[in-house]
């Protein structure tokens, strides 16, 4: 994806496209855009009329974007030749599963860089990667708000560049970075204004300045899945991190190796392979419940306590007899409205008690239970 740098008019823009034996037929969409999808190329071009903004999109984006600026008379960068000999060679991609989702909820991205050393022959040097870090707390953050496949490709730019500025062992050695992301390119090359993601590109376009100064840098487009190994070894690598995974061959990550874990737990919620609840519900506390309502068999006899200086009589075994005896005699009217059962008096009978401990001689309350 390129942007033009001046504005252009839909005339300007369809003689242009004409020269490069297209014929415009326009769809007009809202906000004014006016767009055209080429029949030679794979790419559609995009004309907002209000303010004369060109953007190309598609595969062959950067090749129609050239022609155009060179029949509108823009001035094209001419790209160097890449260094030949002795250099780094940095592949670098970006990953977000749920990539649709993005901006709506909390989504797992991740970046992955390859590393390869050249002299005569690419060797794997290093293979960094993690998940993309959205909490601007964390000292591994580089800026980016949310998961996705633009700030998986940012992020990927980013600690390829950090590693370049802090950990590659020879500082003045050119370096390549590979990429198949237009977006993070011309948002690392400040050709593009960025409208999302804006800490993230400020702080990439001031590493990428600062690498320049360092060491000779270049930037080269390479298509995502075309069987290039560098590329697909990236794309591989941001899977890792996308799914809750980092590296150790970066010491910026293993220096920080808590902030590097909590992160790779928050990239494993999104993705769910950590089930975060409110669980379930605790057990109810016995003391809350409703009390069951115990057997006769199961209560035990009140003791009464002498209060102090006070003198209590023993209960003889044959006094608590006849005290149960006139309990029951006593109960017994009560019972006549209820139509007891003729066995309610001995119902009754056996469930008076009354109770002597004869051992500390102390007196205890008889307790009655009436079945209603």
């Amino acid at each position: 994806m390129g942007r033009l740098a001046q504005p252009y008019s839909v005339e300007q823009v369809e003689e242009a496209l004409k020269s490069l034996g297209e014929a415009p037929s326009w769809s007009r969409l809202p906000r004014a855009l006016h767009q055209h999808k080429c029949v030679k190329f794979k790419a559609f071009v995009n004309v907002w009329a209000t303010r004369g903004t060109v953007l190309v999109q598609g595969g062959e984006a950067p090749a129609i974007e050239r022609a155009l600026k060179e029949l509108l008379g823009e001035a094209v960068d001419v790209p160097e030749q890449l260094p030949d000999g002795c250099a780094w060679h940095l592949f670098v991609d970006g990953s977000c599963p749920a990539n649709k989702q993005a901006g709506k909820m909390p989504t797992a991205a991740g970046w992955g860089v390859a590393v390869y050393q050249s002299s005569e022959r690419l060797t794997t040097f290093a293979e960094l990667y993690g998940p993309v870090i959205t909490d601007d707390t964390s000292p591994l953050s580089l800026g980016a708000t949310c998961g996705s496949n633009n700030t998986g490709e940012l992020s990927a730019m980013g600690e390829a560049l950090l590693w370049l500025r802090d950990e590659a062992p020879d500082k003045g050695t050119p370096a390549v970075l590979h990429y198949d992301s237009e977006y993070a390119a011309n948002i690392v090359l400040s050709r593009n204004k960025a409208h999302k993601n804006v800490e993230l590109a400020k702080h990439l376009q001031a590493l990428y300045t600062e690498v320049q100064e360092q060491r000779p840098l270049y930037l080269t487009h390479v298509k995502g899945h075309s069987g290039c190994a560098g590329n697909e070894r990236a794309d591989f690598l941001a899977a890792q991190g996308s799914e809750g995974k980092f590296g150790l061959q970066s010491k910026r990550w293993t220096g920080h190796i808590d902030a590097a874990e909590l992160a790779c737990v928050a990239n494993k919620v999104c993705m769910g392979q950590v089930k975060v609840g409110r669980g379930r519900r605790p057990p109810t506390p016995a003391t809350s419940r409703k009390a069951k309502r115990p057997k006769v068999s199961e209560l035990q006899p009140l003791q009464l306590q002498p209060q102090s200086g006070e003198h209590v009589p023993s209960v003889p075994e044959q006094d608590a007899a006849q005290c149960a005896t006139e309990l029951t005699s006593q109960l017994e009217p009560q019972l006549e409205p209820k139509q007891c059962r003729e066995d309610e008096p001995a119902r009754v009978k056996k469930h008076v008690g009354v109770f002597a401990n004869l051992e500390t001689q102390q007196a205890t309350i008889p307790l009655i239970f009436i079945d209603d």
